[in-house]
């Protein structure tokens, strides 16, 4: 059976909670925001959740969004060595 393809504009608008729910950013903060009060534009910096009936349409554009968030926590994440030069190759000297 071949790969199934990730919808690409819905993996830069979509990322997974720690639990597993969908999160997303808020509408309506792009433009014509000299007419919102500062407490509306406030609140659309914050991310919600997307709603229990859009989830399965997410879902259905993400198969692997769920998937790669927990295959990542198991191998430790991105931040494994503390720094740089821990992950670069040691150079080895041999006596001869």
């Amino acid at each position: 059976m071949p790969k199934m393809k990730t919808n690409r504009a819905a993996a830069k608008r979509f990322r997974t909670t720690a639990s597993g729910k969908i999160r997303r950013n808020k509408a309506y903060a792009r433009h014509i925001l000299t007419t919102k009060t500062t407490k509306q534009k406030r609140g659309l910096r914050s991310k919600s959740l997307v709603n229990a009936a859009n989830v399965k349409s997410v879902k259905r554009l993400l198969p692997y969004l769920g998937s790669w968030a927990g295959q990542q926590n198991r191998l430790g994440g991105a931040s494994r060595c503390a720094s740089p030069a821990e992950s670069r190759p040691r150079s080895v000297t041999r006596n001869t």
